[in-house]
């Protein structure tokens, strides 16, 4: 009952964002739906459109196109895009106030920043339209786990501006909205007694969580003989989802479990629906590229992901190179929505092995060595080399220096005997710079020649 209102309440609101946010939300639905072909020519005139701005009224990008004989009057199809250079982090670092449109003032625009995974944080700008955008999208994502605005949703997050107190205002708004958030980089037994009685007591419609705080928390249910309320769904973000994560969430909770793909740049950028077969990229407001070589990879094939954004005019992002890898899937979904689907999200090209054969290991093959074996808490595989990869351990106490030798020369026979495999049990693994947990951190670049497997 307290949803209905909720929600009548804020439709009604006068000249609020609310509506438009609601009228963004009935134009996604009907995108959702629409043939291929229509499709197709709203992607089209969407980018021409955003180019167009860009070439105009953002000095950068004028250069980048005079610079590559680029006309976007001219724009044909949207496979003429190839012909502009990506937009690379470090552009977007050298170049922030040229990235800026004519006639936006910075000291209006909302400051955003990645949070560093790479060691060096990416600083950008966003507009009052990209925030009614991104959550006009995220609401209509929601949805299809049955969650609507004003139903009771908690979140077990990481990102420090997320989870930090804000004032009196911004707590009566989470509690007017039925949010509440768990700072998933600070779990102290305590607080996870705490989130279990949350659970049971406050019976959220969605949690949203990070992978690697929900399976600590599984964990302390496990080692304590606990069982737990099943929230209505649970949406993983932020990090990749594991298959063995997802199978002891399934377990553990016995609720549908969906995945999302997204950045702080762009939000949620693709995301399971309903039918839990591939990741639909929100194609509203997003051209999704796989590129392999520099050249569109073929479905199935593995590439770099590339985004160009179609709902921040003021620091336009286009073709811009993510660093992330994935790949698009052979199949459309069985839902019905003609939105592209990535199969796969792989991670950062920082994190996958190469070997010395030429194979390209993601980190689905490592996870089978650790979640269920018992005494290992955490792990991190680190490829320092071609053919050096060390292996930190965080165990209990129950976990022998002979088990970490057996489980050296178990994962070095799967792997292949030409990379020499440390593991060194240590008494904590460090996060990243992000705050995220990182479970493969590779030094030697990809070569997207080869195939990635999962030997």
């Amino acid at each position: 009952m307290y949803g209905k209102l909720y929600r009548k309440f804020w439709q009604l609101r006068p000249g609020s964002t609310v509506q438009k946010i609601y009228s963004d939300v009935s134009t996604i639905q009907q995108l959702e739906r629409i043939s291929q072909a229509q499709l197709n020519q709203f992607q089209f005139d969407e980018m021409r459109r955003l180019l167009i701005h860009a070439y105009e009224h953002v000095p950068f990008y004028r250069t980048r196109m005079v610079d590559a004989g680029f006309d976007p009057h001219q724009l044909n199809s949207l496979k003429e895009i190839s012909q502009l250079p990506f937009l690379t982090k470090d552009d977007i670092r050298n170049n922030s106030e040229k990235l800026v449109a004519n006639g936006y003032d910075i000291n209006q625009l909302t400051k955003n920043a990645t949070g560093g995974s790479t060691g060096k944080p990416l600083k950008f700008y966003q507009d009052n339209q990209y925030t009614i955008f991104n959550r006009a999208k995220k609401f209509n994502q929601r949805r299809w786990y049955g969650y609507e605005v004003g139903d009771k949703i908690a979140y077990l997050w990481g990102a420090r501006r997320d989870t930090k107190s804000k004032g009196f205002r911004q707590q009566l708004r989470q509690t007017l909205r039925r949010e509440h958030w768990v700072n998933a980089f600070d779990l102290t037994p305590q607080q996870m007694r705490d989130f279990k009685r949350l659970l049971d007591d406050w019976q959220p419609k969605l949690l949203v969580a990070y992978p690697s705080a929900l399976q600590a928390f599984s964990h302390y249910l496990l080692q304590n003989g606990l069982s737990v309320t099943s929230p209505g769904a649970i949406e993983c973000s932020a990090e990749k989802l594991q298959p063995a994560q997802r199978a002891l969430f399934e377990e553990l909770f016995t609720c549908p479990i969906y995945d999302s793909y997204g950045s702080r740049e762009f939000g949620v950028v693709a995301a399971q629906c309903e039918a839990q077969q591939g990741l639909h990229v929100m194609a509203n407001g997003f051209y999704v590229e796989i590129v392999k070589d520099g050249q569109p990879a073929q479905p199935g094939e593995t590439g770099e992901i590339v985004i160009t954004c179609f709902g921040n005019y003021a620091m336009p992002f286009v073709r811009y190179a993510t660093g992330d890898l994935g790949r698009l899937s052979l199949e459309p979904c069985t839902c019905g929505r003609n939105w592209p689907c990535l199969s796969e999200v792989i991670g950062r090209t920082n994190s996958v092995v190469t070997t010395p054969d030429g194979r390209v290991v993601h980190g689905a093959f490592f996870s089978k060595f650790f979640y269920n074996r018992s005494g290992v808490i955490q792990y991190r595989v680190h490829q320092t080399a071609l053919d050096q990869l060390h292996i930190m351990l965080k165990c209990d106490d129950q976990f022998s220096s002979q088990q970490a030798l057996a489980l050296q020369q178990e994962i070095s026979s799967d792997l292949g005997h030409q990379i020499n495999v440390v593991v060194q049990i240590v008494p904590d693994i460090a996060p990243l710079p992000s705050g995220k947990m990182a479970y493969l951190i590779s030094d030697v670049p990809v070569d997207f020649t080869q195939r990635v497997s999962t030997p």
